[in-house]
């Protein structure tokens, strides 16, 4: 079966130039997270005949309205709020579970950014490797105490370099970029159904760093998204292009403020020296006979406006298209609600989370399969919880109206304190409360 391999350029048909499709999740990923071009400015657009050093006072000037955080993450954390139900048996994996990546990260916490990216891009993967065979102690307890465990990292399609599929568009082979070396540069690691080689590129050509044989049989790169492909247009593409779009709004308009706000006064006199900036101090001379009398002239107000109407338009286009995804942000209004908020306001919250939580669990099974390739099989099965918290503030009410009452009866300390932790999950979703602090909050309640 022959292989078709694909890097990250593609042609864009409308001026046959060759761009990187990573150039638009560079954006998304910048949207999210408000660094980038939205911090220093680079993806404001200059206007025509703007000087230069005007368009750096700009740049320094602008701010960023981040509404594309709150919608992805409403749309993903409370998938993870609740206790996931795993059911395995295999000492070498728990190890794994409560670290999955040899630097303390716990598998819950991993599975929650590799969904999220996923959900952001359209793509992000899961790399499970091991230490060399020499390296790896004999004993299943050496092994645990060395922790010569098998890990795994994330990898997002920006860090894709190439690939390789079979004629069904399976995966066989893939490179991503992995470190900056002070001798090679750039670092790469190469993955396939038998080997893993770390390489980096000198004088046009492959040097390998290191390499081993896994022959597993199969490439230890799982995809969050099987169905999307490696490089699928990511789902807050447009909404990313209409942040963009706010950003340099808003910039423009503020601007026009800073250089309009107060009014001008206008004489008519001879002007003792030229003026060469307009502002708030200074003075319009006009000929001297001019019958215009001393007047402060301001610019059209309706500029303003319409820069706001603009500004409006891109900001509300933004939550509907949000919400058409699911989240929970207030249309008509900038009010952001926390992906742990009271209620769902859209019903298609509930679907975005039970597509994020089955994508979870199939990752899940697949990376503990993998794990047993490279250790011993086991059975695995694992459950992430649907029922995230109550519909609507009036079930919410009702409920606490309910558990209040019956802790009112005091009719016994296992009853009350069963209740109390049912108000507790009401207090979660209704507060910041970090994870952490909530735990030991229910851990006293239970003692």
């Amino acid at each position: 079966m022959a292989e078709k391999r694909h890097n990250e350029t593609v042609s864009v048909p409308a001026n046959g130039n060759a761009v990187s499709i990573k150039t638009n999740y560079k954006l998304v990923l910048d949207s999210y997270y408000g660094n980038g071009g939205f911090d220093d400015g680079g993806y404001l657009f200059p206007h025509f005949r703007e000087p230069a050093e005007d368009f750096t006072a700009r740049q320094k000037q602008a701010y960023y309205i981040n509404l594309i955080k709150p919608i992805v993450d409403s749309v993903t954390d409370p998938i993870f709020t609740q206790d996931v139900a795993r059911i395995y048996k295999s000492s070498l994996y728990d190890e794994f579970v409560k670290d999955c990546n040899n630097n303390s990260l716990s598998l819950t916490q991993y599975m929650s950014k590799a969904v999220k990216m996923a959900t952001l891009l359209g793509q992000s993967f899961t790399v499970m490797d091991t230490f060399k065979p020499e390296d790896i102690p004999d004993t299943l307890q050496a092994q645990i105490d060395d922790r010569k465990v098998p890990f795994i990292s994330l990898k997002l399609p920006t860090d894709v370099i190439e690939f390789t599929t079979n004629d069904f568009g399976g995966l066989t082979s893939i490179s991503f970029y992995h470190r900056s070396d002070p001798e090679c540069g750039l670092v790469y690691r190469y993955y396939d159904n038998s080997v893993c080689r770390e390489y980096c590129i000198k004088n046009s050509k492959q040097e390998t760093l290191n390499e081993y044989n896994h022959n597993l049989g199969t490439i230890p790169v799982l995809l969050t998204d099987p169905s999307a492909g490696v490089f699928p247009i990511p789902p807050y593409l447009s909404m990313s292009q209409l942040a963009r779009a706010t950003y340099n709004q808003l910039s423009e308009l503020r601007d026009l403020g800073r250089s309009s706000s107060f009014s001008l006064l206008v004489i008519p006199g001879q002007n003792p020296k030229t003026m060469t900036e307009v502002g708030a101090k200074n003075v319009l001379f006009i000929h001297q006979d001019s019958t215009t009398l001393p007047t402060y002239i301001s610019p059209d107000s309706k500029i303003n406006d319409t820069s706001l109407m603009e500004i409006k338009f891109s900001i509300e286009a933004m939550i509907a298209q949000g919400n058409s995804s699911g989240s929970v942000i207030q249309s008509g209004s900038l009010s952001v609600k926390s992906g742990v908020a009271l209620a769902f306001e859209f019903k298609g919250q509930g679907d975005a989370l039970n597509k994020g939580a089955d994508m979870a669990e199939a990752l899940e099974v697949s990376i503990a399969n993998l794990f047993g390739l490279f250790a011993t099989p086991f059975e695995f099965a694992v459950h992430y919880e649907r029922e995230y918290m109550p519909f609507t503030s009036d079930e919410i009410n009702k409920k606490l109206t309910f558990l209040e009452t019956i802790l009112a009866m005091n009719i016994s300390d296992e009853v009350n304190a069963a209740v109390s932790l049912e108000i507790l999950d009401l207090f979660r979703y209704n507060s910041n409360i970090s994870k952490d602090r909530f735990i030991e909050l229910k851990e006293s309640v239970m003692k």
